[in-house]
């Protein structure tokens, strides 16, 4: 949502749909939402002047007719003064449709405006003309791109659009106003999908946004349409689809690319391996959901650095490791006969529990041994190595630090690294875990590596 919205009209509780207030819906997108009504929603508000009001759904009306739902609503408090007024919080706001089960809202589409996606498929579609003379003539032409259709899987597809409004300058005329952007949609193939089904998706995209850009996403606006929910009809028979508008807060934003060439990745730069590099990675997003999210939440980070952020990264490449490498040093059947060789040679029962525990997940490979083998599995990456430096050094240093920040000792630990050191051996260590997972949907290593060597977070690390 680019800026706030507002909205009059009348509203009015499940529990009594007749008895309908005059109010004002208040969308900001950094503050939240508020209503602020002119009369009691129930029949005596009275005694509950000072007290939270709760209500887990408000209706509405605006005044040219929309219908409106309110979900997680609470009240701070009312005044009785010259007139009545009370304010309530809201959660969350469907500017567009009635229902009483937010689980139950079913769409067949989902679509979303969101920054950096224009800057990130680098197409505007603008052509401009300048004048040898300066200040002679301009021109410009504008020709909308072509749609980006995306497979992902056997419930939907998605679809990349381009979109552009203008305004028609007379002969006085002080400005000629081009708004162009992109939106990415998400559509069911079957069955409709509830809003948090379909919302899943898109999250998935966002998170490729993130995380092959180096941004955050800023979302402006969410949409969501049914093919059976027709708004209007025109004159030659062409049916406008009602469009049902979410409204909810957001996180402000701080740090915002402002050209092509400051994210790691493009469209253009992966052009030719699409649409499969993203049809990989919502497949991808379903076996490693939770390092993905981990990946993501520290290449958009734009909050100071804490020691979490390190344990973050380095749990989020053990977890890759053990999904996708391996969590076995010998076969599970070797291992399982080798552990009761062991154990049956134990005379004591108390002996026996003790080392049954010890051997209980002995068979897993070492912090140490997963980092090497995901460090090996990128040689192909010049740039990572040397980020990475001398393999040995850093292996040790992570796992030292790893270790003591889980279980806060230092003894016979010499490598211990505090402040701007740690956040150095974290960058270092989030790179291997950035190239670790996108190789997994990037098939050519020499994309990856110009990314790491173009990076204005990542390059100064590059010996």
């Amino acid at each position: 949502m680019i800026e706030t919205t507002v909205i009059r009209g009348k509203w009015f509780l499940t529990s009594d749909t007749t008895k309908k207030v005059h109010g004002t819906l208040t969308c900001d997108p950094l503050k939240g939402i508020q209503l602020e009504i002119e009369e009691p929603l129930e029949g005596n508000e009275e005694t509950f002047e000072l007290e939270l009001s709760k209500a887990d759904i408000i209706l509405g009306e605006s005044r040219d007719g929309v219908p409106i739902t309110l979900y997680s609503c609470f009240r701070t408090g009312s005044s009785w003064g010259g007139s009545y007024s009370a304010t309530w919080y809201v959660n969350k706001a469907f500017v567009g449709c009635h229902e009483l089960d937010p689980s139950a809202i079913y769409f067949t589409e989902i679509v979303l405006r969101v920054r950096p996606l224009f800057l990130w498929l680098d197409s505007s579609g603008i052509r401009i003309n300048n004048s040898q003379t300066p200040g002679l003539s301009v021109t410009f032409s504008y020709t909308k791109p072509d749609d980006i259709d995306i497979p992902i899987d056997e419930k939907v597809f998605g679809k990349i659009r381009f979109h552009s409004s203008y305004s028609i300058p007379s002969t006085y005329s002080e400005s000629i106003k081009l708004t162009h952007w992109a939106s990415i949609s998400i559509q069911t193939i079957g069955d409709d999908l509830t809003h948090i089904e379909l919302w899943e998706y898109i999250q998935r995209f966002l998170n490729w946004l993130t995380v092959t850009t180096g941004y955050p996403h800023d979302i402006e606006k969410v949409s969501y349409f049914h093919e059976n929910l027709i708004d209007r009809i025109l004159s030659d028979g062409t049916k406008i689809r009602q469009e049902v508008i979410l409204y909810s807060k957001k996180q402000r934003v701080i740090k915002k690319p402002e050209r092509p060439d400051q994210l790691l990745f493009t469209y253009p730069d992966l052009k030719k391996c699409m649409p499969d590099v993203l049809t990989h990675w919502f497949s991808l997003y379903q076996s490693i959901e939770a390092v993905i999210q981990i990946l993501s939440e520290n290449m958009g980070r734009d909050i100071a650095f804490s020691e979490f952020h390190f344990k973050d990264i380095i749990q989020a490449l053990e977890a890759f490791h053990r999904k996708r490498v391996r969590n076995e040093k010998m076969p599970s059947e070797d291992y399982e006969a080798y552990k009761n060789q062991v154990i049956c040679q134990l005379n004591s029962e108390e002996d026996r529990s003790f080392v049954e525990g010890r051997l209980k997940y002995g068979n897993e490979p070492t912090l140490k041994e997963r980092l090497g083998e995901l460090i090996e599995r990128q040689r192909n990456i010049p740039s990572l190595q040397s980020i990475i430096g001398k393999k040995k050094t850093f292996i040790w240093q992570v796992t030292e630090n790893r270790n003591y920040l889980t279980h806060l000792d230092e003894s016979g630990k010499s490598g211990i690294l505090h402040s701007i050191d740690l956040y150095h051996l974290s960058e270092r260590a989030l790179a291997l875990l950035f190239v670790t997972v996108i190789s997994e949907v990037i098939p050519e290593g020499s994309i990856i590596d110009n990314a790491l060597k173009t990076s204005s977070r990542f390059r100064n690390y590059i010996k």
